[in-house]
This record gives structure tokens, C-alpha cells and sequence, in this order.
């Protein structure tokens, strides 16, 4: 959206929404196209295993395209919030809510990473998962992806974690891990080949086997902005997934 009442765009920007396809799953492509990304990229090449740490529209979105797409033989997701899990679930997900790092370790002897503490050092984890997506910007989960992913394993960087002191690095060329950075979403391949995300994901929606919609959790008028970013700021009390601002009635 352009956050106000009216803009201009190029013909070229516009999608036509079909009528089976609702104002609150059209909402939703935009950040779904940014994960689809993660989802498709040509250069992952090994998708056995996959997981997706971060619970925000955007990993969950993540994880749901993978699984609706048959792209991993095995996915899971890690969050944080237990409202978060139960959208997860309620998509067939393999999900774990792990809050803090003694979770994170018990989660990951569960997975067969049993850690070891070296001395001097901390936890060292034997990572098992071809292909890690990271969706929350904070040094725990560039951490939890480094212990995670297998040797020559992927990191796929889709949440921008901009504060990296303390992380240390020497996972990456030991274990000869790829990290990847995820900015735009198109386009992806698809069927050999190349098209733009909505293209992907249309016809799904048009067809109910995708569905967005629940994830958008608070509708505001655009003069309640400061009340729109109040309830996403406060995720943990407000349980917001997706905050957009509401036109319809105004029409």
C-alpha cells in the first residue's frame, strides 16, 4: 500500500484481484512474495531439510509456501509465541516454540544437534539442516542459524539483522556454510521459467489452496496510524500477526 488515501502508480504495477480472491488474502501477497523468494531461488540447490526460524508473518509465511509448494522433504519452524505456533499448526506445520536459549538447546538434542559445551567457548552444535531461513532480524536468530545449519549448508538472510557484535563467525568457513541474502521478491522460477511472484501465488488463492487471510489480525483506519503501530510494537500483549489500514468503509 502507499500509507495514504490515494497515490499514483504505472499500469504496470497493478494486479487485477479476482472476485474469489479476498481484500485480506491480496493484502498478504506482498509480504508472501518477499518469502516466496526465499522459497525459490534457483541457487538453493539442497532442500532435503529446511528450517525456518522466526514466527512474524514473514517466516510463517515462509515455511507455508515451502510446505504448500512441496519444495523440502522435511520442514519445520521454530517461534516464539505460542499464537504463533497455533497458525503454524493450524497449516500442518512442524513448529516449536523455543524462547531463549536453554529451549534452543533442548529443542536441538531433540533434532539430533546434541550441544556441547567447550570451555572458554560455549555451546557447539553438530547442525543437520540442509537449508536454514531466517526470519527475525536479531543476533539470536544469526546464532541459531549458524547452529543449525549442516556443513556446506545454506543461511538464507530474510529478516535484515543489522547489529552482528558477538556473533562469531568461524562456523561459516569451517563448516564452508553459504550465506544468502534475500532483499526484493522477483521474480522466481516456476515451472522453467522465469515470472513474478504473484504469478505463483494467484491461482492458488484464486483456487483456495492457499488462503492468507487469518493472518491479518487488526484493521485501523488510516488516522489511527499512531494505534496501528502502538499494536505491532507491542506484539507480545496485542497478539498482532498482520495491522493494515481498512478503506472499505469509506468507499
Amino acid at each position: 500500500g502507499g500509507w495514504a488515501e490515494a497515490f499514483l502508480a504505472h499500469e504496470s504495477q497493478l494486479w487485477p484481484i479476482p472476485p474469489e480472491v479476498s481484500d485480506e488474502d491480496a493484502v498478504m501477497l506482498d509480504p508472501a512474495a518477499a518469502s516466496l523468494a526465499a522459497v525459490l531461488r534457483p541457487d538453493f540447490e539442497n532442500r532435503r531439510r529446511t528450517l525456518v526460524i522466526g514466527g512474524g508473518p514473514i517466516g510463517l509465511l515462509a515455511a507455508y509456501l515451502d510446505r504448500a509448494l512441496g519444495v523440502s522433504d522435511e520442514l519445520e519452524i521454530i517461534v516464539r509465541h505460542e499464537h504463533q505456533a497455533a497458525w503454524a499448526r493450524g497449516r500442518g506445520l512442524d513448529v516449536t516454540v523455543v524462547a531463549g536459549p536453554s529451549e534452543f538447546r533442548d529443542w536441538a538434542d531433540s533434532r539430533g544437534m546434541k550441544p556441547r559445551r567447550v570451555q572458554g567457548y560455549g555451546y557447539v552444535f553438530d547442525g543437520v539442516f540442509d537449508r536454514v531461513v531466517l526470519a527475525v532480524g536479531n543476533r539470536t536468530g544469526v546464532r541459531w542459524s549458524l547452529n543449525a545449519v549442516a556443513p556446506r549448508g545454506t543461511i538464507v538472510l530474510l529478516a535484515a539483522p543489522t547489529h552482528l557484535r558477538g556473533i562469531d563467525p568461524t562456523r561459516v568457513w569451517y563448516r564452508e556454510v553459504t550465506i544468502r541474502g534475500v532483499y526484493d521478491y522477483g521474480p522466481v522460477p516456476n515451472g522453467g521459467r522465469s515470472v513474478h511472484p504473484y504469478e505463483v501465488m494467484m491461482p492458488m488463492l484464486r483456487d483456495g489452496s492457499l488462503r492468507f487471510a487469518d493472518l491479518v489480525t487488526h484493521r485501523f483506519s488510516i488516522s489511527d496510524y499512531a494505534a496501528a503501530f502502538g499494536t505491532l510494537l507491542g506484539r507480545r500483549r496485542s497478539r498482532a500477526q498482520k495491522a493494515v489500514f481498512d478503506f472499505r468503509d469509506a468507499r
